[in-house]
Formats: structure tokens, sequence, C-alpha cells
């Protein structure tokens, strides 16, 4: 049987000077009280810790696995797929080597071929798309890429012969930035939402990381969920504000945000200052 390579590696987030190739963010201490890693600053650098985020996963019993990076923040022009690729490719790369053993099912016949052709470092890798989906038999693990609501349906029978629940057969499934409640094809009737429900309720979010207008949401597993707040006094120029069992929603985020803000600014003030600390965070991050 092929290994899958990292597998059964006891590899944690708050520890990655184990590579050469990419540098660890440095630790910092916030108002929470307790020191966590600081956010990742660049693509490789989140992917680095997506990968080793999956291998304690997997140490731990999970087969169906989210990763999730989301850094629109409200772009008209960002698309999901677009932006995954390169994320995808290095996290498969880092993770899987050349690919052997591994399905990458793509959301459309075009991507996927293209995908072939460009990604030279994943030869091994078998290339799917969600229309055909005839993913070998053999494979040891299935990424899907940013899946979307059109393809949910048969995406859930897909996963269940794939990995089935409670087996020892179960090969593991990463879903790479799903969006699959898109109101233009499923609305928000109860279909989608037991939809939705029903696809990733057996998900583990491993890896997250969404840029907000004042700050960022990240998890890295087996960490709890961080929600951190741009300072430009903080080492890295962000401060945790708080630690999570679960991910927050976007009332209690706001409320977090209510909660730091030691006095009333202007609006014009906390607008400019939130945009200039996003638009920082997007630079050094693009960077990697």
């Amino acid at each position: 049987t092929r290994k899958v390579r990292g597998y059964g590696m006891s590899m944690m987030c708050e520890d990655p000077a184990s590579t050469e190739d990419v540098e660890p963010a440095p630790a910092v201490v916030g108002s929470a009280g307790s020191a966590a890693v600081s956010l990742p600053d660049s693509m490789q650098d989140s992917m680095f810790r997506a990968k080793k985020a999956f291998d304690s996963a997997y140490e731990q019993g999970y087969r169906r696995i989210i990763i999730e990076v989301d850094l629109s923040l409200g772009d008209e022009t960002y698309t999901i797929l677009r932006n995954t690729l390169p994320l995808l490719k290095e996290f498969a790369e880092a993770t899987f080597g050349t690919g052997k053993g591994l399905a990458i099912v793509f959301p459309d016949a075009g991507t996927a071929a293209l995908s072939e052709r460009d990604w030279t470092n994943l030869p091994d890798a078998q290339y799917e798309n969600f229309q055909r989906n005839k993913v070998d038999n053999g494979i040891d693990a299935v990424i899907l890429a940013a899946p979307g609501a059109i393809e949910s349906s048969a995406m859930g029978e897909f996963i269940d012969r794939v990995s089935p629940l409670f087996l020892e057969s179960a090969k593991p499934v990463i879903m790479f930035n799903p969006d699959l409640v898109d109101m233009g094809v499923t609305g928000m009737s109860l279909t989608a939402r037991d939809l939705r429900d029903r696809v990733l309720k057996p998900f583990e979010t491993v890896f997250y990381l969404k840029s907000l207008s004042w700050g960022a949401v990240y998890r890295c597993y087996p960490s709890k969920w961080t929600v951190w707040k741009e300072d430009a006094e903080a080492e890295g120029g962000y401060r945790l504000l708080d630690t999570l069992p679960n991910k927050p929603g976007y009332e209690e985020l706001e409320e977090m945000y209510d909660n730091s803000e030691p006095k009333a600014k202007s609006a014009g003030e906390g607008i400019a200052g939130m945009l200039a600390g996003l638009q920082r965070f997007l630079q050094v991050y693009s960077k990697g």
C-alpha cells in the first residue's frame, strides 16, 4: 500500500522550525494572556502550516478535512478558484511530493487540464474534474479544489464512497476553499442549508485564515481558533484578541472589535486605520 508523505508524523503548528525552506513567524503574546504563534506572513508559510495541521489531524484519525484561506474582504474581482490554485499547488507539493497516490478534482475540465500541464512538480497526481470524476480506486488521498454549490450534491455521494465514515478503509478527502452555498444557485432554502450541513458537518477545519477589515481569524490544528487585531505597536503588526474553541460568528467578531476599542474614533479615522492595516497585511502576505 502506498503511503502519503508525512502521514503518521507528529507535527504541531507551534513548531515550524523543522523545515529549512520556510522561516517561522515569531511567537507573540496578546491580550488573551498566553503565547501564540503569529499570523502566517506568506503563502509558503501558510501552506507549510496547513501541511503540518493536516498531518496532525490525520494522526488523530480525521479523514475529512477542510483547508480555507480567504483574503478577499469583499473584493468583487476576487474569484475563489483563481486564488485557490497557487495555494493548493503549494500545499500539494509540500504534503504529497510528486503527487503519487493523490487525485485532485477541479470544478471543470479546462482547469484540470491546465493544471496538469503547468504543475510540473506534481507529475504523478491524477487530475480530474467534477463532471467526469473518475478517480482511480487505488488512490490514497483526494483534494477537492474550490468545490461550489453546483457540485455539492454529487460531491456528497463521491465523498461517502471514497471516505466512508467510521471505516478503516476511509481515505483522506481534503476540501480546499469550499463554497457550497451560492445564493445564485441554491438560495438559502432549507434544502440548500441541509445539503451544506450534510456535506460539511463531518469535516474538520484544520487550517483557516480569513482577513477582516480590522484584523484576521486564524486556526491551525490542533490549536484553537484565534482572533487578531491590527496593532502597529505589536510584534508582526497584529495583536491577539482572543482564543476560542469554535469558529467565531459575525456578531461575536463585531463584539470583540467593539470591546477592544478603548475610546471612540470618528468614522473616517476608524475606516482609514482599518484599511491601512489590511493593506499592510495583504502586501506582506502576497510577497510570499
